[in-house]
């Protein structure tokens, strides 16, 4: 391991509403993690990977309502009931870290999410990749959540990312680092 770049801190609060104004989006600052891998010590270039993990919750009050969990999905599960496909969520535990993944049904293969971040090849191509040689890793990653802009709503989410580097030969953690996105706003 030569060097390992991510996000550390609490992260700045952020919202954005669509034209209409109907929708807000609330998103912390976006980041980008680089992570540079020697072919020599304990975690060579073919075996280091990057994985990023999350816990956390997240309320929502309506005015003159109670909070409620309004915690995002990580991914969503298939499910089979009386010969039908459903998708649940499985949504962010408050304490326990869980790995990151794409929160969309079609990105679920037999109840698994398919494009957790760092694994080799990359199933975001877009936002995160490895060299051809496997000894350097990028992503851009920019979490948000959209709530129906009603005024007055109150939110709060408190979530807790932990990227790390870890060898794929052992399964154990080379480094690691971790950061929070706190978000407490009245639309």
């Amino acid at each position: 391991m030569e060097e390992f770049k991510a996000p550390t801190g609490v992260q700045a609060n952020f919202k954005s509403f669509n034209r209409r104004r109907t929708w807000v989006t609330l998103k912390p600052e976006g980041w980008k993690i680089t992570a540079k891998f020697k072919n020599e010590g304990t975690c060579d270039c073919d075996r280091c990977q990057y994985r990023q993990e999350l816990k956390g919750t997240g309320q929502i009050k309506n005015p003159g309502g109670k909070w409620r969990p309004a915690t995002p999905p990580l991914y969503f599960k298939r499910v089979v009931k009386k010969g039908k496909i459903r998708y649940e969520p499985v949504h962010l535990h408050p304490t326990s870290f869980q790995e990151d993944s794409e929160p969309h049904p079609d990105k679920t293969q037999n109840g698994v999410p398919t494009q957790q971040y760092g694994h080799k090849p990359s199933a975001n191509p877009w936002s995160e990749g490895y060299s051809e040689n496997g000894c350097y890793y990028w992503c851009v990653d920019a979490p948000h959540v959209m709530l129906k802009a009603n005024p007055g709503k109150q939110v709060k989410m408190d979530i807790t990312f932990k990227g790390k580097i870890i060898d794929t030969g052992t399964g154990d953690p080379v480094e690691s680092k971790e950061s929070k996105w706190v978000q407490n706003v009245t639309l």
